[in-house]
């Protein structure tokens, strides 16, 4: 398969945020998200 056949199974939809917030706020998120996580699997 090509990327761009797979494209759309990695895609993510975000509803509900406010106008301001844009792609950086949003991998800023989940990055802070993730770091906690992995203080929490050991």
């Amino acid at each position: 398969m090509t990327q761009q056949v797979t494209r759309h199974a990695r895609r993510v939809y975000f509803g509900g945020l406010p106008p301001i917030t844009n792609e950086q706020t949003v991998a800023l998120f989940f990055n802070q998200v993730m770091a906690a996580r992995e203080t929490h699997l050991v």
